[in-house]
């Protein structure tokens, strides 16, 4: 069954907190890591995969997605360039997740997807998302957005116009 499937169908049709949905996707993605990775760096991205971590950015920020779902673009020493998807509304992103599995040489996403991150601001492993599931995992409701209180941010003015 794919992930996302299997999440909806525990959710029950019901009003589910982003929280609840971030925390059965990680449980979800924990138990199809493959434990033979030869394609991936030491600190276990590639570029080109889609990942799910725990991110807790060094410096300040208005606001942060904490659990970032990300298809890395370059891998530096100290950092990665990827393209979070949780920066579009959910109802926009499978079509991302789409053209990103169809990319040939170059990639192409809105502005606002595109993010630097810090390895020291890595707060969990890396999970891997399995390429069948970037469409259906890409629209569930996961992202948590903090400001630099580390108060909750509102969704809608991070999605502003992409809503």
């Amino acid at each position: 069954m794919i992930i996302s499937d299997s999440i909806k169908n525990r959710s029950k049709g019901k009003n589910k907190s982003s929280s609840w949905f971030v925390n059965e996707t990680m449980n979800e993605l924990m138990k199809v890591q493959k434990p033979d990775m030869n394609d991936f760096d030491e600190k276990g991205l590639r570029v080109g995969g889609l990942f799910m971590f725990s991110y807790m950015p060094i410096g300040k920020n208005l606001y942060y997605d904490a659990y970032p779902l990300v298809y890395v673009v370059e891998i530096n020493p100290n950092d990665f360039l990827g393209i979070n998807l949780h920066y579009l509304n959910p109802n926009i992103r499978s079509g991302l997740a789409k053209t990103l599995l169809n990319k040939k040489e170059t990639v192409v996403a809105p502005n606002q997807t595109l993010h630097r991150y810090l390895f020291a601001g890595v707060q969990s492993q890396f999970l891997s998302v399995p390429e069948e599931d970037w469409v259906g995992v890409s629209s569930l409701p996961a992202e948590v957005f903090v400001d630099n209180r580390g108060v909750k941010y509102p969704k809608h003015k991070v999605w502003g116009s992409s809503r």
